[in-house]
């Protein structure tokens, strides 16, 4: 649940700073005024959906960082597809072109090393431990900690 969390932040943060880049002095008016706290939330939501079909929060050793960038353009690329098609439904609830090409580069840029960190932190700075479990014939399981 924690790395949903911090994902949602990490995305929201790309698009926040991307709205930042594309609308400059009028920022606020765009983000109070015309939804676009509305318009953000709904393809930061379509990001983290991707994620989950992607199935990043099964497995959360990242393995290959080839792997995981293939992912995660799979995932803006139906990002992007999803906002066309909301587009032909209500033109009001999309981000504009150049904010969601700026958060495309952000969280691609971004999300890759971030995962990785959070691996490397769970993996080796917590220290996983392994547990050995043998089988004992009169009080059924007893386990060995400590075994590499």
């Amino acid at each position: 649940m924690a790395l949903v969390v911090l994902d949602a932040l990490v995305v929201l943060a790309c698009f926040l700073v991307a709205t930042y880049i594309s609308y400059g002095d009028v920022t606020e008016l765009y983000l109070w005024y015309e939804n676009g706290l509305v318009k953000i939330g709904i393809a930061a939501g379509s990001v983290l959906l991707g994620l989950y079909f992607q199935n990043l929060y099964a497995e959360l050793r990242v393995r290959s960082l080839a792997v995981l960038l293939q992912q995660v353009l799979m995932v803006i690329s139906v990002v992007f597809l999803t906002q066309a098609l909301l587009a032909y439904i209500d033109a009001e609830v999309v981000v504009s072109r150049r904010l969601m090409i700026i958060a495309a580069a952000l969280t691609l840029a971004l999300f890759p090393p971030w995962r990785r960190l959070y691996a490397n932190v769970l993996y080796k700075g917590f220290g996983i431990d392994r547990l050995l479990f043998f089988r004992h014939r009169s009080n059924g399981y007893r386990n060995c900690a400590g075994t590499r």
